[in-house]
């Protein structure tokens, strides 16, 4: 993503789960294998790399990426170092939340 933090007052959501790491909020648009494409709150895409250990996550539950919807918001954990490599991805379908972090 361009250099924007997550850019929504009143949330919850820029809470890193793991040290080093960040946040970031947007829609999701289409992911393969190895690459989630999202976006941002103005409409713009960015791209990530992802892999057979990224943790995905539909409504607060262990899914698979054919459970992610286009359009739905999205929530990507990022190593702090690169973010570019996603850790965690996590969608919401039905919850009006994500999951707060401990």
């Amino acid at each position: 993503m361009s250099d924007e933090k997550n850019k929504n007052p009143g949330s919850n959501n820029s809470e890193p789960k793991k040290t080093g790491s960040r946040s970031f909020v947007g829609k999701f648009v289409s992911m393969t294998d190895d690459k989630l494409v999202m976006a941002n709150s103005d409409g713009k895409q960015h791209s990530h790399a992802v892999s057979s250990d990224t943790n995905l996550m539909c409504d607060g539950s262990t899914c698979k990426a054919a459970d992610f919807m286009a359009g739905s918001r999205l929530r990507i954990t990022t190593l702090g170092h690169d973010r570019n490599v996603v850790t965690d991805i996590e969608t919401l379908n039905k919850n009006s939340e994500f999951t707060r972090r401990s």
